[in-house]
């Protein structure tokens, strides 16, 4: 499909579609998605705990962050952590003990260095070569980085670059980063 000045139109998804109506709607249940929300306290609790145990970082960076749960439950276990998101909105909604720790940023941009980058649930959001650089960003900043990506989910809208698993560790390969197979996070 092309533009009508003959250029190719993106299909991309844009920073504005992970407003409200987003959050409301495409995240697999009707808790609001948030700090207050015990259904996702106690998941991203126990996916903080799970990776502390397993990688203990002193210094965490989460690439597309939304409103920043895990950053704050890497907080409350005395992790230095950050997080960033294309969202303004999702930055603007998070919870005031985190928000200081929130930014909005491109994962294709990453300054610093950092002890362990999480993406979780990114990637499939970004047109294909936008994830490649951004794996590249993440490879640059970090010496281990924690990805998880749905393998399967093509019915979510912003869902535009689904990959096996194994596509994902290939990309990672090709930059010198190896999958543990040991651990299933």
């Amino acid at each position: 499909m092309s533009a009508p000045s003959g250029q190719p139109t993106s299909v991309g998804t844009e920073a504005e579609d992970y407003n409200a109506t987003y959050y409301r709607s495409h995240l697999g249940t009707d808790e609001p998605y948030e700090w207050a929300s015990p259904h996702w306290r106690t998941f991203f609790t126990m996916v903080a705990e799970r990776i502390r145990a397993v990688t203990n970082p002193s210094s965490v960076l989460d690439v597309g962050c939304a409103r920043g749960l895990l950053v704050q439950a890497f907080c409350e276990q005395g992790i230095d952590a950050y997080g960033f998101d294309v969202s303004q909105h999702a930055i603007e909604t998070a919870h005031p003990d985190v928000v200081s720790r929130l930014s909005v940023g491109s994962a294709e941009e990453i300054a610093g260095s950092w002890d362990l980058i999480t993406c979780i649930e990114v990637l499939e959001h970004m047109e294909p070569t936008a994830a490649d650089r951004a794996i590249d960003s993440m490879c640059a900043a970090s010496d281990r980085v924690l990805l998880s990506s749905t393998p399967f989910d093509f019915s979510e809208p912003t869902h535009i670059n689904v990959r096996e698993p194994a596509a994902w560790a290939a990309s990672f390969a090709e930059r010198g980063f190896f999958r543990r197979t040991d651990v299933d996070l």
